[in-house]
């Protein structure tokens, strides 16, 4: 792995920390809830009650976090590029920024836009297969 794979996977780490502690607090605290202590009245195998009644209802929230910090990891990414002069939409954005060169900024921003709006999209539908309350 050269230097720049590392840097990345290390940005990606850094961000990848807060949804991944929210997953954990919501696991917790899911696991005093009713629906949890009926499951296991009913004798059903502890792993069976994590992974399909603990995990399916704390992996909503931590979805919902993860696709609003995917912009924040971008926007990190932006600036790492910018200072380790690596090629990316960062340097392109700061150039242009640098220049006043709107239509480059405006599509620099515009493609930040789009990458936000899939992941929120590709979220709903996510939610739609994993708690029935909700349909597309």
């Amino acid at each position: 792995m050269d230097e720049t794979h590392f840097w990345n996977f290390c940005c990606f780490l850094v961000g990848l920390a807060r949804p991944l502690l929210l997953l954990r607090d919501h696991m917790t605290l899911l696991l005093d809830e009713h629906f949890v202590l009926t499951a296991r009245a009913k004798g059903i195998p502890e792993n069976t009650v994590l992974s399909k009644h603990v995990a399916r209802n704390a992996l909503l929230p931590f979805l919902s976090d993860a696709s609003i910090n995917l912009a924040l990891i971008m926007s990190g990414g932006i600036l790492i590029e910018y200072i380790f002069s690596w090629p990316g939409i960062g340097t392109v954005l700061f150039s242009a920024l640098k220049l006043l060169y709107y239509p480059t900024i405006s599509a620099a921003i515009f493609l930040l836009t789009l990458i936000l709006l899939f992941s929120m999209i590709l979220v709903d539908i996510i939610y739609a297969y994993l708690d029935p309350r909700v349909s597309l």
